[in-house]
Order: structure tokens, then sequence, then C-alpha cells
């Protein structure tokens, strides 16, 4: 019964909806405008050793680029979690077709996650905008956060400088279930002790990464 629930409210989000259409497309497509994700995979500065969480992974774009500096032997694993049964789907083709036996996937509530570890790194790309309460999202992954570990968020900007077409930009992204507007940053800076932002291009994009 109690999958029977989560299902059917998993089957009723809007969100969902969107990534069970654009899951087959998303790979083909996603290059064009989701930028900065190997500069926010070098902000996590990755040891071999390292488990590492990433919140909202969708199809596994980023699994590659971590993964391949993790060494199993030391302990070195790779938790990918998205609440998109489609989008996991997919990730999970990817997993098993590069035989990453480090890596697994999760389908979770990115705001009310429950995994019974700790991470040493929790990534957020192109995700946190998406997540409908994502204040409790960055709360259950600083729960779930080593004390020494690091949180790295990248995500759209507010398009500041992009006078003639940023406000189509925010406007389009609204419709695509992404809230720019947020104060995401505000946020970490509540949470943790040491936030550094880095913009790029103008507001389009920011990494951010954060420790205690």
């Amino acid at each position: 019964m109690g999958n029977t629930t989560r299902n059917s409210e998993c089957s009723s989000n809007p969100v969902q909806g969107f990534y069970r259409f654009h899951a087959p497309i998303y790979d083909l497509t996603r290059w064009m405008f989701l930028f900065r994700r190997k500069a926010a995979v070098r902000a996590m500065e990755i040891e071999p050793h390292h488990r590492i969480l990433e919140v909202g992974c969708g199809t596994g774009l980023n699994f590659a680029n971590v993964a391949t500096q993790l060494d199993p032997t030391r302990g070195g694993k790779l938790v990918g979690l998205d609440f998109s049964e489609a989008m996991l789907a997919r990730a999970r083709q990817r997993v098993a077709s590069s035989g990453w036996r480090h890596v697994s996937c999760v389908q979770a509530d990115a705001s009310k996650m429950q995994l019974s570890e700790q991470f040493d790194r929790i990534f957020f790309s192109y995700s946190i905008a998406m997540i409908p309460d994502w204040r409790a999202a960055l709360d259950r992954a600083a729960e779930h956060l080593d004390p020494n570990g690091r949180v790295v968020v990248l995500e759209f900007g507010r398009f500041e400088h992009w006078p003639l077409v940023g406000g189509l930009c925010r406007g389009w992204l609204r419709l695509n279930h992404v809230d720019v507007m947020q104060p995401y940053v505000e946020a970490m800076r509540e949470r943790f002790a040491h936030v550094h932002v880095e913009q790029w291009l103008g507001g389009y994009a920011f990494v951010a990464r954060a420790n205690n």
C-alpha cells in the first residue's frame, strides 16, 4: 500500500510528468544550455575515497565525471538520487552499460530523503531550482553531510546582466518548472559557515560551494 500511495503521488506531480516526457530526449538536448557541469565537479575537489551524493541526478549526465575519480577499493562511491523514475531508469542504464559497481541510484523526494549514511560531497546540478521545498532539501543535505564535507550547487542565475533577454530567459525557465528568483545562496549562508560563489556569464549560472 505504501508504494502504491507513493507512486500515485509521484504520477500526479507536474515535475514527474515533465520528466516522463523529457526523459527520452534529455541527453540529446541539455548540452545546449546546461553549462558549467565540469566546473561544478571540479569545485567538489573529489578524492578517491569520497562518498558522493548527487541530488537530482536525472539521467546521470554527471556520473562519468564523478565516478571515474573514485576508487571503490578505498570506499569511494556515488549515489544518484532523483524524484523521477523515468529519469532514473536512464541513469541506471548508464550505470549498467559503464560497469560502475560503485554507483547506485535511489528514487526519493530530496526534501524528505533519509539515506542512513553521510557523504563527503553533496551535489545539486541544475536541480535545486526544480525542487518545490528546496529549503527542506538543503536541510536534508546538511543532515547527510559529513562534518568535514562540502555541498556544491550549480544552478541558473538571475540573468542580471542580460538586459534585453534576461526576462525572456527567466520566463522560459518558469515554464519549465525552474524558479531562478529564489534566494538559494542566501539560504546556503544561513545553513553553512563558509559559502563561496562563482558567477558565470553575467548571471547565466553560478557555482556555490559550502562547508562548515
